[in-house]
């Protein structure tokens, strides 16, 4: 029997001008971003390791990519 895939609903919280948070519609945390200069961090669930990005949507991509990974 094949596995049924679940659509999920994510959205994106602003903390203040400078962070936010990918969250699911459940409230589950994907991960966060900041602002850092030019550039955006995005930091996959509660990982201290960075990845730098140009602007807030592939910062947002990269989440959603890494997140969809890890769902296996």
């Amino acid at each position: 029997m094949a596995k049924q895939i679940r659509p999920v609903e994510v959205k994106l919280v602003d903390q203040d001008e400078t962070h936010w948070q990918l969250e699911t519609d459940q409230g589950r945390l994907i991960g966060r971003i900041v602002k850092d200069g030019k550039r955006y961090l995005s930091y996959f669930g509660l990982d201290n390791q960075a990845s730098r990005h140009r602007d807030l949507d592939e910062a947002t991509q990269d989440l959603l990519l890494q997140y969809n990974l890890h769902q296996h």
